[in-house]
């Protein structure tokens, strides 16, 4: 038996009834309280296993922290900056005694913050921003998704997955605390300002982009694929939505909301960034791609081209022999 992970476990077990505490006295309703449920269960079954395999607690405990993070994101900075110094140091005793968890690690921090993030969204917690042109926002912040997607792709480029991998957390991780540090105290970053939707969450996009991008990286660990999943996500999206305001073309029949020239732009993209990866075969995650990034339903699409190319990389992983390159 590890007496150090079952003290995690009973230091993350008092984590969850602080966000029980605090979720129930912040809002009223079904939602905290299942949430708050759904919490105490994991915390106890991870208590109950916790003579079983080790690494499966650590991985599932992330997965609960990262899920209750987003509660205190922009609303109590002592209570945020210690829960993510207890999972930083968590999770370097267990990268020292039990190996290697960092893929599983980017993989609990994608789907933890994701839930988290659609719960607080949906209680609307987060501090909004002021109106502004709807055009100038897409446009700012689509800039913006280019060139994080730059940066992106020279780490990668320049590193071996992993450690490129390693890098790309740590941003992520940065600029979640810094975003989050400056939302309570109602400054905000000026620049992520200008980025932000109507009536949108203060920092929803970059952390829907994060989601996204982590999703990609601890899933997907084929470069070729990771790539063309960036090119989409940093490229391609954003070019589909600059395109899409600024030509007045028509509508896609299905989804009013998207056009036919934004649909192409994002289709041309893709194919293009990732003919130099994998060649021709660019053209039917392209297609692919296209085809989902293209309907207009409530997940954001940072959210549903990651999940995507994730389905698409674990049906090729089952068929081996399918795999191109």
């Amino acid at each position: 038996m590890d007496i150090i992970a079952i003290i995690f476990a009973v230091l993350s077990a008092i984590i969850a009834l602080v966000y029980i505490k605090d979720s129930w006295r912040g809002v009223k309703g079904f939602v905290p309280l299942a949430a708050s449920v759904i919490t105490a269960a994991v915390v106890a079954w991870l208590l109950g296993n916790i003579i079983g395999e080790i690494s499966v607690f650590f991985v599932l405990d992330f997965a609960m922290l990262f899920a209750i993070l987003p509660f205190y994101y922009g609303k109590h900075t002592a209570k945020l900056l210690l829960f993510l110094i207890f999972i930083i140091l968590m999770f370097a005793y267990a990268m020292l005694t039990y190996g290697s968890l960092l893929y599983q690690f980017i993989e609990m921090f994608a789907i933890g913050t994701g839930y988290g993030i659609f719960y607080r969204s949906g209680l609307g917690g987060l501090k909004r921003v002021q109106k502004r042109s709807s055009k100038k926002v897409e446009t700012t912040r689509d800039f913006a998704h280019i060139a994080l997607g730059v940066a992106i792709f020279a780490i990668f480029m320049l590193f071996d997955f992993y450690t490129a991998s390693l890098i790309t957390i740590t941003l992520v991780f940065i600029g979640y605390i810094y975003n989050s540090v400056l939302g309570i105290n109602g400054r905000g970053n000026r620049m992520l300002k200008t980025m932000e939707r109507e009536e949108s969450l203060y920092g929803l996009g970059a952390l829907y982009l994060g989601v996204g991008a982590t999703l990609i990286i601890g899933f997907v660990h084929n470069l070729p694929f990771a790539l063309i999943g960036f090119a989409a996500l940093f490229f391609a999206d954003p070019l589909a939505t600059i395109v899409g305001l600024n030509l007045d073309g028509p509508k896609l029949p299905y989804s009013r909301k998207k056009s036919v020239y934004g649909t192409l732009a994002f289709f041309l993209a893709v194919a293009v960034t990732g003919y130099l990866f994998i060649g021709i075969y660019s053209v039917a995650f392209a297609v692919l791609l296209a085809v989902v990034e293209s309907f207009d339903t409530p997940l954001d699409d940072n959210i549903s081209i990651a999940l995507t190319m994730v389905i698409v990389y674990i049906i090729f992983l089952a068929n081996a022999h399918l795999l191109p390159f």
